[in-house]
């Protein structure tokens, strides 16, 4: 009972939710706060660095205009960003420590990947890189990845009456809901998925994150 309570403790103290100033509390999980810079989990993703700049200038001069796109992952002592990589690149530009946000709370890995998948497809900019690599991010989350890559899964599940390779009906069923799933969540047809991930593949890995 001591360690249990002891765990909760330690859980409360790590929670990026902790460090927060709160301006409103809205439904559906979603938090307005004002989220200080280092307890957002900065990552390699690919970023227009001239867009960056341009938006330290602006936020220096008026201020942050655009909330940053949040999600509490559980269990992880910071947030990680599904919208605003580069506003968070810009007020770090224009020494600015806390940024404006919309939080979603309560979310699993698997759930930020959806939320930046949809999130990129608006992002002409960095539009291809991201949805590379964060589609095949969520693949890695799935029980087939370690067998089947996902541009054979992707083939298989657009061509009619098709099968696939080391998986029996019912189990390729369940790939062919994921896809379907996944696909009404990123607002993405399987097909176009395809394209991209096709097109990367004749691209030199290190150009991806590249713009």
């Amino acid at each position: 009972c001591i360690i249990l309570q002891l765990m909760e403790h330690l859980s409360f103290q790590n929670s990026p939710m902790d460090r927060i100033r709160v301006t409103n509390n809205r439904e559906g999980g979603l938090v307005e706060a004002f989220v200080p810079l280092d307890s957002i989990y900065r990552e390699d993703v690919a970023v227009d660095k001239a867009h960056v700049e341009g938006l330290a200038t602006s936020i220096a001069e008026h201020g942050q205009l655009l909330a940053i796109g949040l999600a509490e992952v559980v269990g992880q002592e910071r947030f990680r960003i599904f919208d605003g990589f580069h506003r968070v690149g810009a007020l770090d530009l224009a020494n600015i420590n806390e940024a404006y946000c919309t939080i979603k709370t309560g979310r699993t890995m698997e759930q930020l990947m959806d939320l930046r998948i949809e999130a990129a497809r608006t992002n002409k900019l960095v539009k291809f890189p991201r949805i590379v690599t964060w589609v095949n991010d969520a693949w890695q989350m799935t029980p087939w990845s370690e067998h089947t890559l996902l541009t054979t899964a992707l083939s298989a599940t657009i061509r009619p009456n098709a099968t696939l390779f080391g998986y029996a009906e019912e189990e390729f069923g369940m790939i062919k809901d994921w896809m379907k799933e996944k696909s009404d969540l990123w607002k993405i047809k399987p097909r176009e998925v395809l394209n991209y991930l096709l097109t990367a593949q004749k691209v030199d890995p290190s150009l991806i994150n590249l713009v």
